[in-house]
């Protein structure tokens, strides 16, 4: 018997006190020092444990759910050998063991790792190396914006949409239009703009991919009508607008507010609460909503959905104008931080690929750490060799990734079954 099933015979309240006793308190403890002197090796060890601890989390969940079900089998004048028989046989179910498993060897491997980075050498944070980290966490969260959008898309297509990266760039433009042309307010400005992206994602789908998949053309025939669709989309921004830099900043640039020994602007702060917001809510409904459901078991199998009654169609038009809404407002956000051009949208793309393939194609969590992942290593990497270096960095990463671990950080492995 492994001993990550052993666990599932533990009450919950039993891992509720190992991971308050050990796991919690060791990364208090750690980030309690960090804050005392700044020091990175300690704010990472603490941050492996918090991961530790995530993971952990999913195997008092489920011990919780076995525990109750063994016990809603048994009434209650059977004994309590017979509830741990019942507890026995449903924890020998293979999806179980397989989830149990996973979460184990992923909370062993960060708490193992927290350990270690520990008893390294203390490196401290200079108030040069707290900004590039500042930076990284900022464009990380701006990746895994991206790629979670993108990957909505693709999900259910199954192809690569590369005029998504226009319509990032759009999204920008429109915000541009509503605030300059239509001399609209911010809070006003924003959310039409990403309504308005979010109708050009639609009727990309119902006017050009849909009539090519009903006509059954390939991924590659789809490939290259996102490929022409991107160039029409960005030269039409370079014809109505210009190749110059556009900005839709009215007042003054401040400095930021200083936190750590680094300097956040409210718009980078806002970054990164957006980002958070915005992983919450979608994830939450995909998980909850019927539409969430659809568009799981559209991506998981289309035909097979479609034979339940599941309308495919409706769901991939609904992901083109969630995943197009999601990419607006990144848009906005970079734009409002660093100005907009007709070409923003192709380097955000090839990063929200990226970040999506290193996280874990479908994994909301795992999209978020390859986007802080890729942000963190492309800024230390300016910080140690060059600016130059950010692209060769990030296709470094992903070349890694493909070779060693090719379903990222927190996907799953493909497995293809023949009836």
């Amino acid at each position: 018997m492994r001993l990550s099933e052993r666990l599932l015979l533990l009450g919950p309240e039993i891992h509720i006190v190992i991971i308050v006793a050990l796991i919690v308190s060791l990364s208090a403890e750690f980030f309690t020092d960090f804050f005392s002197d700044l020091s990175l090796t300690k704010f990472l060890a603490a941050l492996l444990m918090l991961l530790s601890a995530v993971y952990y989390t999913r195997i008092a969940m489920e011990s919780d759910r076995l525990w109750r079900e063994a016990v809603s089998r048994c009434s209650s004048t059977d004994h309590l050998v017979n509830i741990v028989r019942q507890l026995i046989e449903l924890r020998g179910e293979e999806r179980t063991r397989q989830k149990v498993r996973h979460a184990f060897h992923r909370a062993l491997a960060f708490f193992v790792a927290g350990i270690l980075m520990r008893s390294c050498p203390t490196i401290y944070l200079s108030q040069g190396l707290t900004q590039f980290l500042a930076n990284g966490i900022v464009s990380g969260f701006v990746y895994a914006l991206v790629a979670f959008s993108f990957a909505l898309i693709y999900l259910p297509t199954r192809f690569f949409h590369f005029a998504h990266g226009a319509v990032f760039a759009w999204g920008a433009y429109f915000g541009y239009i509503c605030v300059t042309v239509l001399k609209l307010p911010l809070w006003v400005a924003l959310p039409l703009a990403v309504g308005m992206t979010a109708m050009l994602g639609a009727g990309l789908e119902v006017g050009i991919y849909r009539p090519l998949r009903r006509r059954k053309a390939t991924g590659l025939v789809l490939l290259l009508a996102s490929l022409g669709l991107y160039v029409v989309l960005q030269n039409l921004i370079s014809l109505l607008f210009g190749d110059e830099v556009k900005s839709l900043r009215s007042g003054e640039v401040t400095e930021g507010y200083p936190i750590l020994g680094a300097y956040i602007t409210p718009i980078q702060l806002c970054i990164v609460f957006a980002a958070l917001f915005s992983f919450a809510f979608v994830g939450a409904v995909l998980k909850f909503t019927r539409f969430g459901k659809a568009l799981r078991a559209v991506a998981s199998d289309a035909e097979l959905a479609r034979v339940h009654g599941v309308n495919s169609d409706g769901v991939v038009l609904g992901a083109f104008a969630l995943g197009s809404a999601l990419a607006a407002l990144a848009a906005l956000l970079v734009a409002l931080d660093v100005d907009m051009t007709p070409t923003m949208g192709l380097n955000a793309l090839m990063m929200g690929v990226v970040a999506m393939i290193v996280g874990g194609v479908g994994s909301v969590p795992g999209t978020l750490m390859g986007g802080l992942l890729l942000g963190l290593a492309q800024h230390l990497g300016v910080w140690r060799i060059g600016s130059e270096w950010q692209d060769a960095i990030a296709f470094a990463i992903l070349l890694v990734f493909v070779l060693f671990r090719p379903h990222g950080i927190m996907g799953r492995p493909t497995r293809r079954t023949a009836v």
